[in-house]
């Protein structure tokens, strides 16, 4: 299973990926909603997103809505 993890927050993405990675998920990180978008475009595989919704440029809640278009 192939979850991405959102945040700007770089303790909180590394805490969450270092739980996450020990139970055995692949585990890709982005630092805000731009990214996620990005990522969410390369990796399409993706099984599970968790996001922040309060983030600097877009939101959790603008980055999903984007993702969903796709």
């Amino acid at each position: 299973m192939k979850i991405l993890v959102v945040d700007d927050e770089r303790e909180i993405r590394n805490v969450l990926r270092l739980l996450l990675e020990r139970e055995g998920y692949e585990v890709l990180v982005a630092a805000n909603g731009n990214d996620a978008v990005l990522a969410v475009e390369e990796n399409p595989d993706l099984d599970l997103c968790i996001m922040d919704i309060m983030m600097p440029r877009l939101s959790g809640v603008e980055a999903t809505e984007l993702i969903r278009g796709f």
